[in-house]
């Protein structure tokens, strides 16, 4: 008479091998944390963002004033500043 099923070392077998995989995915996922890279690519999105509104703020500035506009007056006092 067959005996009908898996044997005890074929489940060892699948048990061991998904424990291996499960390892694996776990340290896949503690050295590429996708959230934290997600968060500095935004970061420095926004930093790359910022710095190319001063350039052209200053450029705005340089050319509204024809070159007599000087990067030390940024640093002056924010009531002579003439709003748009």
């Amino acid at each position: 008479m067959k005996k009908k099923g898996i044997s005890l070392i074929v489940l060892v077998v699948t048990i061991i091998v998904i424990i291996i995989l499960a390892g694996a995915v776990i340290l896949s996922l503690t050295n590429n944390n996708p959230i934290e890279e997600a968060n500095e690519a935004v970061f420095k999105s926004n930093i790359e963002s910022y710095n190319s509104e001063i350039t052209l703020y200053v450029a705005k500035q340089y050319t509204s004033t024809t070159g007599t506009f000087r990067l030390e007056d940024l640093n002056k006092d924010s009531s002579n500043i003439k709003k748009d």
